[in-house]
């Protein structure tokens, strides 16, 4: 089975998310998956709002292999990047790990909407401490506890 990580910072940048991809990657090569991680180094997108986002978008088009020849869409945090293909690819399954929040209070009604977005369009999604679900309204998530 051919696992796709889509992640905005990975393994060797230094970091709790970048921690948590890296240590699930490897543990699930070490059971017979094949994971591949795609992150901004692997996209090298413009950092400007929208027109970063169409970048993204245009990027994993040009490479829409690596999503045909996936079996699982593994978001963590970035599902927006993925949010086109959701409807290009509609039996793709697709999960999501929602890791933390952005550090602005109040919280964004802009993220708050995006990510019950996310929600209702994978087929399962993951939270790191119940108050992601608290705060963001999200329900049905299986809550994941401190990190490896």
């Amino acid at each position: 089975m051919k696992i796709l990580f889509l992640t905005r910072r990975a393994w060797p940048q230094i970091g709790g998310v970048e921690k948590h991809v890296r240590e699930v990657g490897l543990r699930l090569e070490k059971k017979g998956y094949k994971v591949r991680i795609i992150s901004e180094k692997d996209v090298k997108y413009p950092q400007i709002k929208f027109t970063g986002l169409l970048y993204i978008w245009y990027w994993f088009f040009r490479n829409r292999k690596l999503i045909e020849n996936s079996d699982i869409i593994h978001c963590h945090d970035v599902f927006i990047w993925y949010l086109p293909f959701r409807f290009l690819y509609p039996k793709k399954l697709v999960y999501v790990t929602f890791h933390g929040w952005e550090g602005i209070w109040p919280i964004p009604k802009s993220s708050i909407l995006l990510r019950k977005l996310a929600t209702k369009l994978a087929c399962g999604t993951f939270v790191v401490g119940d108050y992601v679900m608290k705060y963001y309204g999200i329900k049905d998530s299986k809550i994941l506890y401190g990190g490896f």
